[in-house]
């Protein structure tokens, strides 16, 4: 049996069922960044692309520096994926450092991404945030995720990643909890960077990371957000995905299709703990 075709029917469109609450959005920063020079021929680079506006971003910068007297090459790459959603935030993120042929001393390059989310909850919420980092040897590299409440002050730390003296690195995080209402910053951070003052050769960087932040805690299909799996999830689904609502975008892909409609049915038919 193919999942080729779907067909939708709204049967209660008037239904008085309350949709699970949502991250009233406020404000947004995204950046992604890259940096660098060469030395003897001090070809410095930089480039900085800030997005302020609400929405998907799906964005890669690349600059490339070549030092003809040393023939030393310098490359910083940035990519920044981020997925806003009523109920969540989605953000993909490789940045990775390369100097080659390095036979002068003092050489830069850094890539950075960013990605600063302020929301407002109008009422108290479960929570679960998940993601995975790499980092690789020969560079500097770190990454950390946070949440932090204007209201309180209190900063939620849910990972801090950085090489140091270690080797490369690869690791999974995960965490669930419970916020108030109020307003809040999810910050998403990654960063290398190969500073060669002493040593000579090839280096090579790379720090890629992913995290999605979502209420409701892990039952996702919870869409009434009662804590409970039944007749009005379902057909609050069937009335999303019918009126073409970010919502029912369960793949988080920017879209609707078949396969959202399928991973629902398969998230329902587990139930919630």
């Amino acid at each position: 049996m193919t999942r080729s075709t779907l067909a939708v029917v709204t049967l209660c469109a008037t239904c008085p069922v309350a949709i699970a609450q949502e991250m009233e959005p406020i404000s947004q920063t995204r950046l992604v960044a890259t940096g660098g020079f060469l030395e003897p021929c001090f070809k410095g680079f930089d480039e900085v692309i800030d997005a302020q506006d609400f929405g998907d971003f799906d964005e890669m910068i690349l600059r490339e520096e070549h030092c003809p007297d040393t023939k030393a090459i310098a490359v910083a790459a940035t990519s920044q994926q981020s997925i806003i959603r009523p109920r969540s935030v989605t953000v993909f993120a490789e940045v990775t450092t390369t100097l080659e042929h390095v036979s002068i001393a003092t050489n830069l390059v850094i890539a950075y991404s960013d990605l600063e989310y302020t929301f407002k909850l109008t009422k108290d919420s479960d929570f679960v945030i998940s993601g995975d980092v790499v980092g690789s040897d020969h560079a500097f590299w770190r990454s950390y995720t946070q949440l932090y409440s204007f209201d309180t002050g209190e900063v939620i730390k849910f990972n801090f990643s950085a090489n140091g003296d270690e080797p490369g690195f690869e690791d999974s995080f995960g965490d669930r909890g419970h916020i108030p209402a109020g307003r809040y910053k999810l910050h998403v951070a990654s960063e290398s960077a190969i500073d060669a003052p002493d040593v000579l050769g090839d280096f090579d960087g790379l720090t890629s990371f992913g995290v999605r932040f979502a209420l409701g805690g892990d039952c996702r299909a919870d869409l009434t957000g009662d804590g409970d799996l039944g007749a009005d999830d379902f057909f609050l689904f069937l009335d999303l995905f019918a009126g073409g609502d970010d919502r029912a975008d369960f793949d988080d892909n920017g879209g609707l299709d078949a396969d959202d409609f399928f991973q629902f049915l398969d998230l329902f038919s587990l139930g919630c703990d």
